[in-house]
């Protein structure tokens, strides 16, 4: 109902609706308890934002009277919990953001990552309003209104040479490594361990996690956070393999300040917007792909940068589909390019694009590749004193920018589930429960906009001709994801 109303005219609205069941004499006290309980409800929606496309992130948090009080008043320390020793595997979103609040709600926490020291790279991210939210909740409200970020609240459909809907997007671009060592900082020294390679783990009156090296542990819980390629998701499920898509993403970056002043200028002057904070989806064709532009903010170090990201079909690979492997990529999922497969993606740029975006892609230097996968819905994500948090429990394509998002909300369902629990492994399954059904939504949703997107689904368009020819309701119908154009 509150999703209806004017905020301003809510608590009205809400007493006016009630009172008519109650007596005259307890309207007073109706009131009073509404409003009180309208402020609640008003505060989290000034944070969540109002946007389609945050709904179904708003709709995955249990206990949202929770989530005020930790942002009121911070994570309370779960005393049930205190000797309780936790093993989280893999160091990144997803496993810092896990320790951070396990760490806070009085959990012993040791995190183990296979790489040799801090995580580097990772151009840009999208951070949507909620995880923003589950942020400020970690203490973190300060410190993000003061890193660089950019506001990112529209997206754009495009042709070559028409434009074809824009609709609300609740995000702003950030930088991948000022988040990570945001949440690396705020851990206590010592709690990530580099260079340790899981291996598996074995139960008994304790849970034992071996690693690769030799070393054991001892635990009560262990939470994988280890990414795509989990490996506590192939101890669980042995038969679970990543989906290839059938393409790839060449990704990189280009500092404003070293571009040509003409290859800028042009760029600016094609995507009109992009300056404004708009996010650009550039369609064409199966044989194109689709090409996303976007800025990043300026920091301490450099000025801004233009983001890009090419969507290019691989059909050569399509006998591996579903095979789980990383085809030509040397079992990785991001890889740099070899001198002849970035001579052509130039080349291809100039065939594919107008010359402002082919100029620009020229100029980006050192460019990468992503092939993309997902994962089809686990059965369960855990068993016993054992669960997964992020891709590794649910692997999404990049279209829906859900990747990163989904795990800062993994980890505070999970925080929210243990704050009222005694008992690791009924809240382990409570997170479950309530998570999954939300992670195999977007999952869906995620590989239906880039199948559109690159004209693989049924029914898109598969060429220029008819991306313009389409209405921009069979299009937001098409996408599936609740967009509504602006």
């Amino acid at each position: 109902i509150l999703a209806q109303v004017p905020q301003a005219e809510s608590s009205t609205f809400f007493f006016r609706s009630c009172s008519c069941y109650f007596p005259s004499r307890s309207r007073s006290c109706l009131y009073f308890c509404t409003t009180a309980l309208i402020v609640v409800f008003m505060s989290l929606r000034a944070r969540l934002g109002a946007s389609p496309l945050a709904g179904g992130e708003k709709d995955s948090l249990s206990d949202l009277e929770q989530l005020e009080s930790w942002l009121s008043d911070g994570i309370q320390k779960n005393e049930a919990l205190a000797q309780k020793r936790v093993v989280i595997i893999g160091g990144s979103f997803a496993g810092l953001t896990t320790a951070l609040v396990m760490h806070r709600l009085g959990v012993q926490v040791q995190v183990y990552d296979r790489v040799k020291t801090l995580r580097e790279g990772g151009a840009g991210i999208g951070i949507e309003d909620t995880s923003l939210v589950c942020l400020e909740a970690l203490g973190f409200g300060d410190v993000l209104r003061k890193s660089a970020s950019l506001p990112m609240r529209r997206i754009v459909h495009r042709t070559n040479d028409k434009e074809l809907l824009r609709s609300a997007f609740p995000y702003v671009s950030c930088y991948w490594n000022d988040i990570y060592q945001m949440l690396y900082e705020a851990l206590p020294e010592n709690t990530v361990t580099f260079g340790k390679n899981f291996d598996r783990f074995e139960e008994g009156e304790q849970l034992t996690v071996f690693f690769q090296d030799g070393m054991e542990v001892q635990c009560d819980a262990l939470i994988g956070c280890d990414g795509p390629t989990s490996s506590v998701r192939r101890l669980l499920h042995p038969q679970s393999k990543l989906v290839y898509r059938g393409y790839t993403a060449w990704r990189g970056y280009l500092d404003r300040n070293e571009a040509p002043e003409s290859v800028a200028a042009g760029l600016y002057e094609y995507y009109e917007t992009l300056a404004d904070g708009a996010i650009y989806f550039h369609v064409g064709s199966k044989e194109s792909g689709h090409l996303v532009v976007y800025e990043l903010p300026a920091n301490a170090n450099t000025g801004r940068k233009i983001n890009f990201l090419w969507y290019v079909a691989k059909e050569q690979f399509a006998e591996h589909l579903g095979s789980g492997r990383d085809v030509g990529r040397e079992q990785r999922i991001t890889s740099s390019a070899q001198n002849d497969e970035l001579n052509q993606m130039r080349q291809d740029a100039c065939r594919f694009w107008p010359k402002p975006v082919a100029d620009f892609i020229q100029e980006v230097p050192n460019p990468f590749m992503n092939d993309i996968y997902d994962l089809d819905p686990l059965e369960s994500w855990g068993k016993g004193p054992v669960t997964l948090v992020g891709d590794a429990g649910h692997a999404v394509t990049p279209h829906h920018l859900k990747s990163s998002n989904m795990a800062i909300c993994d980890a505070v369902e999970l925080g929210l589930q243990l704050a009222k629990s005694h008992d690791i492994e009924s809240a382990f399954r409570a997170y479950e429960e309530f998570r999954k059904p939300h992670a195999t939504r977007t999952v869906a949703v995620s590989r239906q906009l880039g199948m559109v997107r690159q004209c693989l689904a049924p029914g898109a368009p598969q060429d220029i001709p008819q991306w313009e020819a389409m209405s921009q309701e069979h299009l937001c119908k098409l996408l599936g994801d609740q967009r509504v154009p602006l």
